[in-house]
């Protein structure tokens, strides 16, 4: 594990994980410099592992393990000194867990908010599932689903404190694979800007952006198509703009909320592979290097 300083390209060594495999690059990234991310490890036992990283002190700190190998663990910071863990887990029933927790920077333990369990395999699905979740001023947003015997099931746009309290349970007329046209990716991410949410498949081979309307959800049409994927951006983005990189033109665009359209951003020297946001910057990276730009 590695800092890298994009204005001076000084690299600094923090520690490192062994038999690293894989994890969901979703990490509590907090203005102090901690950091906290979970992963998981090729090892017999304990292959999950969860970790504290201080990008001041230059210091690692492995806080917890877990018994199974699931690496799409979320980490999200909700303020300057909570963040919120999304936990899917096996049962030994042979279903899964999934767990909203809530840790605080100087504390090992987290805290249980949400928990719901249920089988999605086969023709005897049934129980709640936690698909996805995201935060805006400090309220957990989740992506749900209820699958009942006969096999029907509802969808809900569900919302909740950081104590755990519901707030609000909205129900969706489809599930989001249909709003998103897609019926291979089960896990999204998710992020929220005022009446405007923001869905993405795993693989991020395809946006989808949707905004309340009359009780429901409508999708835009300038995102039907399967070519804008979205920018991933660090916790605690306070732009307010969501930004999307068109894979055939490589291009950096931004979403703006008044027309709703999509607009190519200047000044930048294309093409782009890679970017993320955050904290009023963005770094994008092409064949070139990386660039490093405030907006």
């Amino acid at each position: 594990v590695w800092t890298y300083d994009l204005k001076n390209g000084k690299q600094e060594k923090i520690g490192t994980i062994a038999n690293w495999n894989a994890d969901s690059a979703h990490y509590a990234i907090f203005p102090s410099g901690k950091i906290y991310m979970s992963c998981g490890v090729n090892e017999e036992s304990n292959p999950n592992k969860h970790y504290e990283f201080d990008i001041v002190k230059k210091e690692m700190r492995l806080l917890s393990t877990d018994e199974y190998f699931q690496p799409l663990i979320y980490n999200i910071a909700a303020n300057e000194r909570q963040y919120v863990q999304f936990k899917p887990e096996p049962l030994p029933s042979g279903g899964w867990r999934y767990s909203l927790l809530l840790g605080e920077i100087g504390k090992d333990g987290l805290e249980e908010l949400q928990v719901r369990e249920g089988r999605r395999e086969g023709e005897n699905a049934e129980g709640e599932f936690i698909t996805t979740y995201c935060i805006e001023n400090e309220i957990i947003y989740t992506y749900e689903t209820q699958v009942y015997p006969d096999q029907t099931q509802h969808s809900y746009i569900c919302s909740y404190d950081l104590q755990g309290n519901p707030l609000s349970k909205e129900p969706l007329t489809k599930g989001i694979r249909e709003y998103m046209d897609t019926k291979d990716a089960y896990f999204y991410g998710m992020k929220k800007i005022g009446e405007y949410f923001f869905f993405t498949t795993n693989d991020l081979f395809r946006s989808c952006v949707m905004k309340k309307e009359a009780g429901d959800f409508r999708v835009l049409d300038s995102f039907e198509k399967a070519q804008y994927f979205e920018v991933p951006s660090s916790n605690i983005d306070a732009t307010g703009t969501e930004y999307f990189i068109n894979r055939e033109e490589q291009k950096l665009y931004s979403f703006d909320l008044e027309s709703e359209e999509l607009k190519p951003m200047e000044d930048i020297p294309y093409p782009v592979n890679f970017a993320i946001t955050g904290y009023g910057y963005i770094v994008f990276q092409n064949d070139e290097g990386y660039y490093f730009f405030k907006i």
